[in-house]
């Protein structure tokens, strides 16, 4: 009989997540107790197991999709050694799920590469994830200029935090020459005053700094950084 994978009670005062990565794909054999997937919270990240052995059906929620406790993700259903059973004709039924005595054949479903209709957008896109969207509204990010790196060009949470992290990237050192070149320190009286070298444009010129290496934070690390600027 199948069952749904669903989210399990995270912890005290936290009532969502986000799906990090499936372990396992449709169509893969999975043991009772085995990982399924990764869910990441502000706190925690937590592993959702498999209740019993059998086939992971159906994957209903997809990586970067925002959840909440008790949403189902996924469907476990019943191996083909268990749902295959004699005919009275001597033939086996096929593999299959049974509703109301009927069998609904499990290749009966969305060729791959498209999606239904509901879930794709006039340019042929999936719209952009939960969590991008909450993320966008925020920090009031314009999502039709943030590019999508996923499957169907689907806008992640990544794909925003990139986005922001970019413009960051691009305007923090032309605020700091600025800012330099409004505000330059006193000198002291016990040293006599220097200017600093100018370039061609008139801009002080800034020593350069050491190699820099960007990793892309886990959402507990940005909740940490979040309440530390809100300190």
């Amino acid at each position: 009989m199948p069952i749904d994978i669903r989210v399990p009670t995270l912890g005290e005062s936290i009532v969502d997540a986000v799906i990090g990565k499936w372990l396992k794909h449709e169509g893969d054999a999975v043991n009772q107790g085995e990982a399924l997937v990764e869910l990441e919270t502000d706190k925690v990240n937590v592993e959702v197991t498999a209740d019993q052995s059998g086939i992971l059906q159906k994957v209903v929620k997809q990586e970067g999709d925002l959840v909440a406790v008790g949403e189902v993700l996924g469907i476990i259903g019943e191996s083909s050694a268990e749902t295959a059973a004699p005919a009275g004709n001597g033939q086996k039924v096929p593999t299959g799920q049974f509703q109301a005595g009927l069998v609904v054949n499990e290749k009966q479903k969305t060729p791959t590469g498209q999606l239904p209709p509901a879930q794709v957008t006039s340019d042929g896109q999936r719209p952009p994830s939960p969590l991008a969207r909450r993320i966008a509204e925020e920090y009031h990010v314009d999502l039709s200029q943030v590019r999508g790196t996923s499957p169907h060009g689907r806008v992640t949470r990544d794909d925003v935090i990139g986005y922001m992290e970019q413009n960051t990237q691009n305007t923090a050192p032309s605020q700091h020459i600025v800012q330099a070149a409004e505000t330059p320190p006193a000198p002291s009286e016990s040293q006599p005053r220097t200017t600093a070298p100018v370039q061609a444009g008139g801009i002080p010129q800034i020593a350069s700094r050491g190699r820099e290496e960007r990793v892309r934070l886990s959402r507990r690390r940005q909740t940490i950084a979040q309440r530390l600027v809100e300190a």
